[in-house]
């Protein structure tokens, strides 16, 4: 729309002194660019909405890890070692994707021989293995199964893949979305008897049930490990190990972002 002189400005103005040519100049150019833009609008508004709730999770993160920081001031020994290597990869170098304490808590009351089952494989599966250790890690990935198996032939990596129907459903939290049941993962474990395991690490799929698994298999003083428990649906109810020992250390873990990820500790009593 072509833009009015002075003199036509003047001359359109109303009694209050308003530019209704003004008003229609905007009203216009407004639909214009809707007009000629549509796509632009409708295809940026997802991305915008897409990235504002990424920044809210991570504002949202940062904030749990303050807190939890000063609920454990210990987890801050955990920064030099984040910074020196922030995306060092566990797996490289051979050990679990778990923050630098509770690594070192494992490493300091583990046997010097015995038997450990692991829900999910990973460094941790080839840290244990070259500790002396009898490892059996169930993993719901294919490929990823082959990958540890190939790197840690003496362990026993067992593929065991999601189901279309069954009771336990995954984490619609974690990787599987909530797509598929894990019945026979979880039951994996049913093949030890009873007090017969010294360690069980839960850091896969259906962690909740799978803790409740666990702890009839772990000898007496034997560990139950939980990963992420940070995340309280991860975090097995109270009841599971009532009149046990518990343990949560937490830190920052290499290529995990600026938060903090807990591991707890469940010891079996004597």
């Amino acid at each position: 729309m072509p833009a009015c002189s002075k003199s036509e400005r003047n001359a359109h103005n109303d009694a209050n002194g308003n530019d209704p040519c003004s008003k229609r100049r905007r009203t216009v150019r407004c639909e214009a660019y809707e007009v000629a833009y549509p796509q632009r609008i409708i295809s940026e508004l997802p991305i915008w909405k897409a990235n504002n709730v990424k920044m809210q999770t991570r504002i949202h993160k940062i904030g749990e890890s303050s807190l939890k920081m000063l609920r454990e001031p210990s987890s801050i020994t955990t920064i030099p070692p984040y910074l020196l290597r922030p995306l060092r990869s566990n797996w490289d170098a051979g050990l679990p994707w778990w923050n630098p304490r509770a690594i070192r808590y494992l490493r300091e009351n583990l046997p010097s021989s015995g038997t450990v089952f692991e829900w999910g494989s990973g460094g941790s599966t080839v840290w244990l293995s070259e500790r002396g250790l009898s490892v059996t890690a169930i993993e719901s990935e294919r490929e990823w199964a082959d990958k540890v198996r190939g790197r840690c032939p003496a362990a026993n990596v067992l593929f065991i893949p999601g189901t279309d129907r069954g009771k336990f459903r995954s984490e619609a939290q974690l990787r599987d979305r909530g797509e598929h049941f894990f019945d026979d993962y979880i039951a994996a474990i049913d093949e030890f008897p009873d007090g017969s395991l010294d360690v069980v690490v839960v850091d896969g799929i259906c962690r909740v049930e799978c803790a409740r698994r666990a702890a009839k298999k772990v000898k007496s003083n034997g560990l139950v490990v939980v990963d992420d428990t940070n995340w309280q649906f991860l975090l097995p109810p109270p009841e599971t190990f009532e009149g046990w020992k518990r343990l949560t250390l937490s830190g920052f873990k290499s290529n995990s972002g600026p938060y903090i990820y807990s591991t707890t500790f469940f010891r079996r009593p004597k």
